[in-house]
């Protein structure tokens, strides 16, 4: 009975392991490449991307804005390629090479990414010279084309444009397209985004209020110990302690779990010496 116990504690916590893994994984993800705009290779980014956040870093990236995002960039690329997906940059064979292939790569794993993150895209098209879509993503005003006419459209910008090319769906015509526009982002004066646009349900989360007073750990730290206004724990902060939270309470029922396995008594009881 005690082992039957221990065993169903033993599955609890395998089961709340793989929770707590799932939730952390579910972050919308952006990833950005070129060879020509990017500052430095695999600079992480940890600040946490709301939708509000995404219109100011597109306008980093193609050099009309200067935000908290702008030192990671420079100059005006020709060609954006955006690819949009629902999964992580890893799901895809083709950007693994990334990081070893282009001299400047910037990683955003903290998004959290609402339904407005299409009013944000599309107030960003709305300013791009020329705008076309591969694929079934909805972005106005923006001509839809195939991904040969996307590639020879690259090939040939003289003016400002934007390709979004949604590579949702077939994970392997996905590759295949993210392959061959990333020969032209490697040789144009291009930039490449890939950006994770699974929504989720909830459009205010509960960390949200922080994100008006937030400042990241450097610009505090420029400051002194005291920063010049009211700061609080960026949302990642905060999910590390819960995390860690978690972990030591696992723990602890697996040391609690282990303690209550009973072994044979013949272990337990010393060997009387014989007189």
């Amino acid at each position: 009975h005690t082992l039957s116990v221990v065993r169903i504690k033993m599955k609890f916590v395998v089961l709340l392991s793989l929770f707590i893994a799932f939730a952390v994984a579910t972050q919308n993800h952006v990833f950005v490449w070129s060879n020509s705009h990017v500052t430095n290779n695999n600079i992480q980014i940890r600040d946490t991307l709301y939708p509000s956040d995404v219109s100011s870093l597109l306008k980093d990236i193609t050099g009309d804005e200067t935000t908290k995002y702008s030192e990671y960039f420079e100059g005006t690329p020709k060609v954006i390629v955006l690819f949009t997906a629902d999964n992580s940059p890893h799901f895809y064979d083709s950007l693994s090479m990334v990081p070893n292939t282009f001299s400047g790569v910037v990683s955003l794993p903290y998004g959290y990414f609402t339904n407005s993150v299409h009013s944000a895209l599309s107030d960003f098209a709305s300013n791009v010279v020329e705008s076309y879509v591969v694929g079934d993503y909805t972005l106005n005003d923006a001509t839809n084309v195939s991904i040969e006419e996307a590639l020879n459209i690259a090939k040939s910008a003289k003016e400002q444009t934007l390709i979004v090319v949604d590579i949702r769906g077939n994970k392997q015509v996905a590759n295949e397209n993210i392959n061959a526009l990333n020969e032209i982002i490697a040789n144009q004066d291009a930039v490449g985004i890939f950006m994770d646009m699974a929504s989720k349900s909830q459009e205010n989360p509960l960390f949200a209020k922080s994100k008006q007073a937030y400042r990241s750990m450097k610009e505090i730290l420029v400051y002194g110990e005291k920063a010049p206004y009211d700061t609080k724990f960026p949302a990642y902060v905060i999910e590390g302690l819960l995390v860690s939270f978690m972990l030591i309470f696992i723990a602890v029922v697996g040391i609690v779990c282990t303690c209550q396995i009973k072994t044979p008594e013949s272990f337990e009881t010393p060997h009387k010496h014989r007189d």
